[in-house]
């Protein structure tokens, strides 16, 4: 029984014991969130929509302090109604994959210039200052920095409509959608 205690002791030392000397070591794996506010305008040919914007970020692998890997969401929607003079609507949904460099690829950068480029799909209808409805692949990119002590972002993206051209009515009944949006940090 003597043994067995002095055994139980050793692994408990060995194993507690190993942690208590070990350096942490950084991990590519460090998980941040990011949110951001701001209005967007996109255009598709057919219709404009302007609209305000919420845009959430979170990083889910960080190469080094100014490069990370995110998947993103920047939901963008607008619209009022009057009686008077109709009104219109405008929504955008995307989902995307984005590398992030500089400026807040992390919560540690403090370069104080950065960008994303990044791919996914959206889906985006706009009703009242013409109308379209487009869903597709998209691509976006965009410039970081900080302005008066506020950062800001300067995303510009273009929706791929899937479809083309309807020979009867000439009408694209999926047309290509380019966006541009103004955000800051909140």
């Amino acid at each position: 029984m003597n043994i067995f205690r002095k055994l139980v002791f050793v692994g408990c030392f060995i194993s507690f014991g190993s942690n208590l000397c070990a350096q942490e070591k950084y991990s590519p794996f460090h998980y941040t969130f990011f949110q951001e506010g701001g209005a967007s305008i996109y255009y598709s040919g057919y219709a404009l929509g302007p609209s305000l914007s919420y845009w959430f970020r979170f990083n889910f692998y960080e190469f080094s302090e100014f490069l990370s890997l995110s998947a993103s969401c920047p939901v963008s929607i607008g619209g009022y109604f009057s009686s008077y003079s109709g009104g219109y609507f405008a929504l955008d949904l995307p989902a995307t994959l984005d590398f992030n460099f500089g400026n807040r690829a992390n919560d540690e950068t403090e370069f104080p210039v950065g960008g994303f480029a990044g791919v996914g799909a959206a889906f985006n209808a706009m009703y009242g200052i013409g109308a379209s409805r487009s869903y597709g692949p998209l691509v976006h990119t965009g410039f970081r920095t900080s302005v008066a002590g506020r950062s800001m972002t300067l995303r510009f993206s273009y929706l791929f409509g899937l479809g083309g051209m309807d020979a009867s009515t000439q009408v694209d009944g999926n047309p290509n959608v380019i966006g541009l949006g103004l955000f800051y940090l909140m």
